[in-house]
């Protein structure tokens, strides 16, 4: 699991993207070449990962899913790849 949240942090200081991570996640890989920033109200979300249907995906964005599904496969309404 840890070289994806690398690889999301790595793509987020190159600056290819922004993120929104969950705090513990960001305390416990702390970088000094990003800012975080907390966003309040706190309230749980109830998420979905969403890509272009029928269209080519990248090697590390079919690895993102993979490791989305496996995560989260306790989830009934996951219809992975």
């Amino acid at each position: 699991m840890a070289k994806f949240i690398y690889f999301i942090l790595d793509t987020i200081a190159c600056g290819a993207c922004i993120g929104v991570l969950p705090a513990p996640l960001l305390r416990q890989f702390q970088r000094d070449d990003l800012v975080s920033i907390p966003l309040t109200p706190r309230f749980p979300w109830e998420i979905a990962l969403i890509y272009k249907k029928d269209r080519y995906l990248s090697y590390a964005a079919r690895h993102f899913v993979e490791f989305i599904c496996t995560h989260f496969q306790e989830e009934p309404k996951l219809d992975c790849m």
